[in-house]
């Protein structure tokens, strides 16, 4: 990591036992906590949040108020440099707190990248689609922390830095509803709350893409069906000044579906038609190319020709611009699609999306 032993270490969270202490290497030093199967949340907490609300007050590291946890996913990846932006992070907040200039400091978030940094591919097509993320995570994520100064459209559950002391003032007992996207309900609840910030982290992280195409779609129905209840109209009290800016992508998000049919059919019609509407095209170009940035943004920073090799490259540019982005704008809104169906279901599903590979033993 960089820093002094017993400056750091790494705690996992599980309602199953996993014997770390002795898979793990000599010296490293790792905190199990497992839930009891016979723990049930006061306000109905569910899925990954009620492991996490039990952690906050029964970990076994017994962590102090002005102590910091780094939320990471089980198949993260992280270097020097991005240890050594976090604990600037912390240095810095702590110091604020100390003066007085804020009670509560802020939470902390930077890029999480996909499919580089050793974690290959395993499928193309939701590696292209994932660039997406890590163009929105540099655009309006990075928005939000830099000028904003808080979560306003919500926040990953990944390279989430937090201090106890904003984990125990929130807690994650946040309901069944709350436990669908418990990291941007979380923010929400803390920034109506505590008036909780947020805060940029200029570094990197580095994580897996979903292994399959309905994985993919899952994973998206189930964020669209967590951030509804986050919203003015989910239902869960959150004051207009709080949600009114992630009410406000959720109704775009929403309007894609219309969006995306319409770009279609115009295109179609310029294609066949002797007298096109170049008026609707240009249109058509314009919002084509917003979402193409947002894709390039990603690709440029996740696929590199000196490491993929110019022909490589050059053919994922190729796929990237050319020949995906309509199937991959079918699998967004299938996405969305399930996550409008999963909110008509009236039930809390987390659907936990695969990033293990099964490994065959062979004999010899």
């Amino acid at each position: 990591s960089g820093l002094k032993k017993g400056t750091w270490r790494l705690e996992v969270v599980t309602d199953n036992p996993l014997g770390l202490s002795a898979l793990c290497a000599e010296g490293l030093d790792v905190t199990e906590t497992l839930v009891p199967s016979s723990y049930k949340c006061p306000n109905g907490g569910k899925f990954k949040a009620r492991a996490m609300h039990w952690a906050i007050r029964n970990s076994e590291t017994k962590l102090r108020l002005n102590d910091w946890i780094c939320h990471l996913d089980e198949e993260t990846y992280f270097d020097i440099h991005t240890v050594c932006a976090v604990y600037q992070h912390c240095q810095m907040q702590n110091v604020l707190v100390a003066s007085g200039e804020k009670v509560f400091p802020d939470m902390g978030q930077g890029t999480i990248m996909y499919n580089t940094f050793g974690l290959q591919p395993d499928k193309l097509l939701t590696a292209l689609a994932d660039t997406g993320r890590v163009g929105d995570d540099l655009g309006k994520f990075r928005f939000q922390y830099t000028v904003l100064g808080r979560a306003a459209i919500g926040m990953h559950g990944s390279f989430a830095v937090m201090s106890q002391a904003v984990e125990e003032a929130i807690g994650f007992d946040l309901g069944p509803e709350g436990s669908i996207c418990e990291d941007s309900y979380f923010a929400m609840r803390a920034r109506q709350d505590i008036g909780l910030g947020a805060s940029w982290i200029d570094a990197w992280m580095y994580e897996q893409s979903p292994f399959s195409i309905m994985d993919l779609i899952r994973q998206r129905g189930r964020w669209f069906h967590g951030l509804f209840f986050c919203t003015s109209f989910g239902g869960q009290g959150f004051s207009f000044s709080v949600s009114w800016i992630l009410s406000l992508m959720m109704s775009t998000w929403i309007l894609c579906f219309g969006i995306f049919a319409v770009n279609i059919l115009v295109r179609i019609h310029g294609m066949t038609s002797c007298t096109p509407d170049y008026l609707l095209l240009f249109w058509a170009d314009t919002i084509s190319m917003f979402f193409k940035m947002i894709y390039m943004l990603g690709f440029a920073n996740t696929f590199s020709p000196y490491l993929e090799g110019w022909p490589a490259w050059l053919s994922l540019f190729y796929m990237q611009t050319t020949l995906l982005p309509v199937l991959i704008g079918i699998i967004e809104m299938s996405g969305v699609a399930h996550g409008v169906y999963l909110l008509f279901l009236r039930e809390s599903v987390f659907y936990v999306v695969q990033k293990e590979k099964k490994i065959h033993k062979t004999d010899g």
